[in-house]
């Protein structure tokens, strides 16, 4: 018996004169059964083919641009509180299935459902998950009504870190790196992968969506731009103070747009910067 919500503001056989900004900008897969399952967060729009869908397939408008997908297993009790954080996203769930049994279960998820969303503040919302594996992993949602930036309003003062956030930067009214607090978040400009024959490119080929802090083992990985449109979206990331996730996506910074400056600097310039 398994119960499933799929959730993208780009669903599968959507056109472009569909206008979804009402809901979160949040992509995702939840599939559990009587004792777990799993949340894939991803970047990855048109995708994944609903449940009738003959066969897996990825989209060819996923195919010019980097993504990320994230899938964590929680047990059965976590999926309350992950079906309560989508109140706060909001997500276009395209298709389902939540029999009687999950929905006592797991109330939120019905909830979810149906459309509903958190109906008053506040806004945001962190909770502590723990995985099936033991690993604690701190979602971070937020809804429309929030109003801010998820990394330079909230984020990067809730890990206590500066932040280096890699987002699709082909829309307008891109937000700027941001050193107006305490804790300061940088626009990722280039990626590279590690090695001589590593790969490098701008973050304007990249449509993934996730932040490292530069000196702290901190990885989030979430389904959130830095651009003015979604200060009044709903949406999220998924973070992890695990070694192994940030030495993945830590060395990938290739440079980094500082503030109030138009040049770039190296990666490893901040990482100097937040040592001394």
């Amino acid at each position: 018996q398994l119960a499933f919500l799929l959730y993208n503001d780009q669903p599968p056989n959507s056109s472009k004169a569909q206008n979804w900004s009402s809901r979160g900008h949040t992509k995702g897969v939840l599939l559990l059964d009587q004792e777990g399952g799993f949340w894939l967060v991803h970047s990855v729009p048109h995708f994944p083919p609903p449940a009738c869908s003959a066969a897996y397939s990825w989209p060819s408008s996923a195919r010019t641009y980097g993504q990320t997908l994230l899938c964590v297993s929680f047990p059965l009790t976590q999926f309350g509180k992950i079906g309560r954080q989508l109140t706060y996203t909001y997500p276009l769930v395209y298709d389902h299935k939540l029999d009687a049994t999950f929905a006592q279960k797991v109330p939120y998820l019905e909830d979810v459902v149906k459309g509903h969303h958190v109906p008053h503040g506040p806004w945001n919302s962190s909770v502590t998950l723990t995985s099936k594996a033991g690993d604690t992993f701190q979602s971070f949602a937020k809804f429309g009504k929030f109003g801010d930036d998820l990394y330079s309003g909230w984020l990067a003062e809730a890990l206590g870190s500066n932040l280096q956030v890699q987002f699709w930067q082909n829309s307008p009214g891109i937000l700027p790196s941001n050193c107006s607090r305490l804790q300061q978040v940088f626009d990722v400009t280039q990626i590279a992968f590690p090695g001589p024959a590593g790969p490098a490119f701008n973050a304007t080929e990249d449509h993934s969506k996730w932040c490292v802090a530069p000196a702290v083992p901190w990885t989030c990985v979430g389904d959130m731009n830095r651009n003015l449109r979604e200060e009044k979206r709903g949406g999220g990331t998924l973070c992890a103070q695990l070694p192994a996730l940030w030495k993945a996506f830590q060395p990938l910074v290739k440079a980094y747009k500082p503030c109030g400056e138009k040049k770039t600097f190296l990666s490893r310039n901040l990482s100097r910067a937040h040592k001394s």
